[in-house]
Formats: structure tokens, C-alpha cells, sequence
């Protein structure tokens, strides 16, 4: 039973690890059963691990709930072996809320990539943001966490950003709503993106 388990756990990881942003790998460790919990992303989660149908296992009485950094490995859960044991587990994860001096320091960053000379405008990447647009947090949230350089002008506040942007969409043709954020990549358009996801991880 043990072997098997360990395999399908080997497997799992091995075929998921590369897509999923958190994975679970379980050992057996000077007779203890040890969780390792990976974050595969530049973002912290909130993880839970919770096992049912568990026997033969002690130290374990409720759902585990912990802060996984970036990019590392955490030892999640030691478990007492106790003869035979059998378990079953599951895990859910989300995106831990930003501490106070994250926010800072993302505040801070995106001061600093306010694009203050527009004869630059057509080299790099260059978002038009808008401060009240869940996409375009998420847009700036994922340049930064990927630590990927590009140049910020606001339009909700700056009326000339905002009318710089209205001319290139209209040189393209556009009269009517967009979905922004809004991109120049080297000088191209780009916006009312449907998959932003995609759009965002094509950027390098």
C-alpha cells in the first residue's frame, strides 16, 4: 500500500509539477511520513492540506494551513508512523493577500516606471493604466512579480496620457469601449485582450 501510494505521489508531481503553481510530494523520513509543499511560482499561496481516511499516522488532528513563499520548497506536515498506515489527502491553495509593505513596495515600483520622456514611448513595453481596473492591477502585479521592465501611463488621473491613448487607438480604427489595460510592445497595439493570461505570459 505504502509503495503504491509513493509511486502515484512520484507521478503526480513529475507529470504536474510544471503546470501547477503548488504541488505535494510525500516521503517516509527516520519513520515519520513528511509533506514537502512546493511553490513553482513568483507568488506567495495560502496552502491547506487536509487527509482523511488516515490511520497508523499521529500529529495530525486538523487541516493545515500555511504562507508558501515563492519559488521554494516548505516542509509542510511530520507525520509519526505507527506501525502500518494508510491515508488519503487533499490540498487547496489561493493567492495570500499582499502584506502592507508589499503593497508599499509595489506602489513603489510602479512610481518608479512612470514613463516620463515619450520619445520612448515606442521601445519596450508601455502599459496604459487605469488605477480603478482589476485588469490592470493584475496586468502590473504579474510585470513585477516576473520582474518584467516596462513603462506606466496613468489615464484615470492624466488627461494627456489618457487622450495619447485615444489617438493611437483611433489611428487603428478604434471608436468604441475597449477593454484595457492597453500595450505598446515595441511600438505595437494591443488591448481588449480575452485571454490577458496569455497575453501577459507572451511578454518577456
Amino acid at each position: 500500500m505504502k509503495a503504491v501510494l509513493f509511486f502515484f505521489l512520484f507521478i503526480s508531481v513529475s507529470v504536474f509539477s510544471q503546470s501547477k503553481p503548488i504541488t505535494f510530494k510525500a516521503s517516509e523520513e527516520n519513520n515519520k511520513l513528511v509533506f514537502i509543499c512546493t511553490n513553482n511560482s513568483k507568488t506567495s499561496y495560502d496552502v491547506t492540506l487536509t487527509l482523511t481516511k488516515k490511520k497508523g499516522l499521529a500529529g495530525y488532528t486538523r487541516p493545515i494551513t500555511k504562507k508558501v513563499a515563492p519559488e521554494t520548497n516548505l516542509v509542510f506536515a511530520s507525520l509519526s508512523i505507527k506501525g502500518s498506515y494508510s491515508y488519503s489527502y487533499s490540498t487547496s491553495y489561493k493567492k495570500s493577500k499582499k502584506t502592507k509593505k508589499e503593497l508599499q513596495d509595489i506602489a513603489q515600483k510602479k512610481k518608479e516606471a512612470v514613463l516620463k520622456d515619450l520619445a520612448k514611448i515606442n521601445t519596450g513595453i508601455v502599459v496604459f493604466d487605469k488605477s480603478d481596473c482589476p485588469r490592470c492591477q493584475r496586468s502590473t502585479a504579474y510585470l513585477l512579480d516576473n520582474n518584467i521592465k516596462f513603462k506606466l501611463l496613468d489615464v484615470s488621473s492624466n488627461n494627456e496620457n489618457n487622450r495619447l491613448m485615444w489617438s493611437l487607438l483611433r489611428a487603428e480604427g478604434v471608436t468604441k469601449e475597449i477593454l484595457t489595460p492597453v500595450f505598446l510592445v515595441d511600438g505595437k497595439l494591443s488591448y481588449s485582450h480575452e485571454d490577458l493570461n496569455g497575453f501577459l505570459k507572451s511578454l518577456k
